[in-house]
């Protein structure tokens, strides 16, 4: 792993609601899998949003009371959620047919991936009073790449910042160095089935419409992964 480099931390406001939604006893109700035996068109319909009690009040980003701070960090996931739903229909409206079939399927692939890969991180975490903090945060991260991706298929640019973080790192050196910057940004390898068949999905997607690299694309999609991996 590159030592110089330093994955985004999770917002302190989404880690500071979730812990205070357990002191209060407040309920998130996370994504479930049972969409996935469906034949959805709508990422709506594979992708359960974050629910709020709160979905009607105004975040005060000025209080720092526990009550605001869920508010806020619950209504900020719900706008992240909303994105990825707009995202997702502009993305298949510009489709073919045939690529609309793949996309429904990629994006369950990333729905199964994203609920089995934070559910783990979320067990591993108990009995720990941090264990739905990183189970949202994993959440939170899972989404927000994955509204990169499509935004990615639809404009041929990421904004995940790994090409422009690999070649700053490359330097002029950029024939030998790129290469080597990429790998290393990528970190280890992810030896997970569920991942795997999600990102050579996605992949396999920005090659035909992109021509994205596909090795470089699986390790783009490693260094999208949430930090806890």
């Amino acid at each position: 792993m590159n030592p110089f480099f330093i994955r985004p931390v999770p917002s302190v406001f989404l880690l500071l609601s979730l812990a205070c939604a357990c002191l209060l006893g407040s309920v998130i109700v996370f994504p479930t899998q049972s969409a996935l035996a469906k034949n959805q068109q709508t990422v709506e319909e594979m992708h359960s949003p974050v629910v709020s009690a709160y979905a009607q009040e105004t975040c005060n980003h000025e209080s720092f009371t526990n009550p605001d701070l869920i508010l806020c960090g619950q209504q900020s996931l719900e706008k992240v959620d909303a994105l990825l739903n707009e995202q997702y229909k502009k993305a298949m409206a510009s489709l073919s047919p045939a690529d609309k079939k793949q996309l429904t399927d990629v994006q369950r692939k990333w729905v199964r991936f994203k609920e089995a890969y934070c559910e783990d991180i979320y067990q591993s975490a108990l009995p720990g009073a941090e264990a739905p903090i990183e189970n949202l945060a994993c959440l939170a991260r899972a989404t927000n790449a994955r509204l990169g991706e499509l935004i990615y298929l639809q404009t041929g640019l990421p904004n995940d910042g790994f090409y422009k973080a690999a070649s700053l790192m490359a330097g002029q050196d950029r024939e030998s160095g790129l290469k080597a910057s990429i790998n290393l940004l990528g970190g280890s390898e992810f030896d997970d089935p569920i991942w795997k068949q999600y990102a050579d999905g996605q992949c396999d997607m920005s090659f035909r419409l992109l021509r994205e690299d596909l090795a470089y694309c699986a390790v783009r999609m490693r260094f999208q992964l949430p930090m806890n991996r």
